[in-house]
This record gives C-alpha cells, sequence and structure tokens, in this order.
C-alpha cells in the first residue's frame, strides 16, 4: 500500500509500512565484576528496558549452582518509557534475592551476586527469555 501525493504535474509515492505492536527489551550487554578476592562476593546491577509497545513477561534461566544470583528471575515490564523499578520495589524474596516485580514498570534493574569462590577466570551465561522476542544472552 502506499499514499500517492500529486500536484500539478508532480507525482510521489509514500510507501505505508505497518507492524504489530511488540515488547523490545534492552540491557546492558553483560555483567562484568572486574577483579574478584577469593572468599569476597561483589553485586552489580543491569538496567532492562521495554521500549516496545507491548508488556513484556520475562523469565532469567541460569545454572543456580554456581555462584552467581540474579534477581528478579521473573517479572512483567510495561510498554514504552523508563519508569525506574527499583530493588525497593520487589516481593517475594529473602535476603537480597527476589523472584519478582509487584507492578510493571518499563525499566527496572536486575541485581547480580557474585561470590568468589574459586581462583581463576569465571563466566557464566544467563537466557533471557521475553515473549514474542527471541532469547537474548546476559
Amino acid at each position: 500500500d502506499s499514499i500517492i501525493l500529486t500536484s500539478d504535474e508532480d507525482m510521489v509515492s509514500i510507501p505505508l509500512f505497518a507492524a504489530r505492536p511488540a515488547p523490545q527489551v534492552t540491557f546492558d550487554a553483560f555483567a562484568d565484576f572486574g577483579m574478584v578476592v577469593k572468599d569476597h562476593s561483589a553485586q552489580l546491577s543491569v538496567r532492562m528496558r521495554n521500549v516496545g509497545l507491548m508488556e513484556a513477561p520475562f523469565r532469567i534461566r541460569f545454572d543456580e549452582s554456581l555462584p552467581v544470583k540474579i534477581s528478579p528471575t521473573e517479572g512483567m515490564l510495561a510498554p514504552g518509557r523508563d519508569s525506574g523499578a527499583k530493588p525497593d520495589d520487589v516481593s517475594e524474596g529473602t535476603g537480597s534475592r527476589v523472584s519478582s516485580i509487584n507492578a510493571p514498570k518499563s525499566a527496572m534493574d536486575l541485581i547480580v551476586d557474585f561470590e568468589g569462590q574459586n581462583l581463576g577466570a569465571f563466566r557464566c551465561l544467563a537466557t533471557v527469555e521475553v515473549e514474542g522476542q527471541a532469547d537474548q544472552v546476559l
């Protein structure tokens, strides 16, 4: 489909495109703790945003037997602009770990905890699953 504009002798055709509304979740590429001393812990946050036009139910999957903890591991991001859910807005948790967020907001901070248990480099993959979007690696 297109819109055709005409004026005297000129004609311009403007193509029309439409896309179905969908979630579009973005986040920092990875959580980099740098150097962590053995038998010490570190914590950082990763900002996750939904810039799409539909709600984004998400789930984060990772090997929970590793010395990394991510919270919350599931929740809902509202469509649109950043309204900024903070760790204080979460529920159903024990200590610093939580499992879900109270009310949908379009952005939130994931809390990532790491326990330095062994010497050497450590890497852990976490998969972010969002309905209506391809899985991403955190």
